[in-house]
């Protein structure tokens, strides 16, 4: 009986070992997955964009791999993510794109949000001569570093908040003073900068021009010299928490403005939630996109298709630029490797180089610094609670409303 048993069990294990071997054969015959990596901010202070970017990338992986992956060479290879949570951090962020790059072996890298933590961990794919695509880091400052292996999705910061001023030069009587505020951090910096340049070009007095510390709780004293000096507009470089926080603050203080212009405030549902009627006359002016704005391209055919397919996995999630950004990237990374034919870096590197493309998001066309130069910006101005752009004048779906009332007369 011991002896049939031991000659029963040789036999299973002979089958099942030449099961695992076939197996085995199987997958190593297989197309080969496509690996890209990406540290965005799970936790942390940028969480909520962090997140809505991996949904993005999540959305575009799906998408490819339901059409049996990218063609690369006339084989259609299976996209693989790896994410790792960044924490909000640069310096965190820095390490793992290391990590994803010489342990986890990618093929190549996604960016994170923000213009600062990309400068870090673009430096690192750089010198690993690794190709990433940062589809949310727009400050000038990170691509006037001599990159060749990093590319930009939005169009560069300084063509951003000028938007502000070009519209602002259209109402009769234009305004005349202007104030310009942001926390201490890179892209906030370089977009105020180029907000200021615009508006002494454009003859306006730059009556107050001031930075405060990123993540404040209080911007208070800051208000106060504003309300002192009385600028016609305001524009803020900040983000989504301390921009919040200055126009909280600036209805309990009573600063009444004409104008009052932001990066992004207008496109994110919590701000009108929160807000509420306070919240409208508001301006976001960007280089970013909004679903109700649609170019068409490969893969996702225009804003329509993608807020569907968005819906579709997410629910009841806002789109928004952030989750689209990111789903736009790597459509970017799909039509030049499919254009190469090959996923060797530098081939792939030369494609976006020379590429001329449209996609859902926009247009995308590279410099030689890596920074998409035919983008175009908007100015979107919250109306009866919801997102309207306005300038400007080709692809606006509504006019102005100017000048904003006053505080307590909403």
């Amino acid at each position: 009986m011991g002896k049939r048993f031991l000659a029963i069990l040789c036999t299973c294990t002979l089958l099942l070992g030449a099961v695992a071997v076939g197996c085995s054969q199987q997958r190593s015959t297989g197309p080969q997955p496509l690996r890209i990596g990406a540290a965005v901010s799970l936790s942390g202070a940028l969480a909520r964009e962090g997140g809505l970017m991996k949904h993005g990338y999540e959305l575009w992986r799906d998408v490819v791999n339901q059409g049996g992956g990218i063609s690369v060479g006339g084989t259609k290879r299976p996209v693989e993510m790896v994410f790792y949570d960044d924490k909000s951090d640069a310096s965190t962020a820095a390490k793992l794109i290391e990590k994803l790059i010489t342990e986890d072996k990618v093929d190549f890298v996604f960016g994170p949000y923000g213009s600062g933590i990309t400068a870090a961990v673009s430096a690192i794919s750089e010198k690993h001569k690794k190709v990433m695509i940062a589809p949310m880091a727009n400050a000038d400052e990170v691509y006037a570093r001599g990159f060749q292996y990093l590319f930009g999705l939005l169009p560069p910061v300084s063509r951003g908040l000028g938007a502000h001023i070009d519209l602002m030069l259209t109402f009769n009587p234009a305004p005349k003073t202007l104030a310009v505020v942001w926390p201490d951090d890179l892209f906030p910096a370089s977009a105020a900068r180029a907000a200021i340049k615009r508006a002494e070009e454009a003859g306006l007095s730059v009556v107050l021009a001031e930075k405060y510390p990123k993540g404040t709780k209080d911007l208070a004293p800051l208000l106060a010299r504003i309300k002192e000096k009385a600028p016609d507009a305001l524009i803020t470089a900040g983000y989504f928490e301390d921009s919040m926080l200055l126009v909280k603050t600036a209805r309990e203080m009573q600063v009444n403005l004409k104008y009052l212009g932001n990066v992004d405030l207008p496109l994110h549902k919590d701000f009108v939630d929160v807000l509420g009627k306070y919240a409208d006359y508001i301006y976001g002016a960007s280089t970013w996109w909004v679903p109700t704005v649609s170019w068409q391209g490969p893969v996702i055919k225009d804003s329509s298709e993608y807020v569907r397919l968005y819906k579709e996995k997410y629910g009841d999630e806002a789109v928004t630029h952030f989750s689209a950004s990111a789903t736009a990237a790597g459509i970017v990374l799909q039509v030049a490797i499919e254009k190469a034919g090959s996923t060797d870096t530098e081939k792939v590197r030369a494609e976006l180089r020379k590429g001329d493309l449209e996609t859902f998001f926009g247009k995308v066309r590279y410099d030689e610094r890596g920074s998409n130069v035919a983008g175009t910006g908007l100015v979107i101005q919250l109306q009866d609670g919801k997102p309207v752009v306005v300038w400007p004048k080709e692809v606006k779906q509504g006019d102005p409303r100017y000048p904003m009332p006053l505080w307590d007369k909403r």
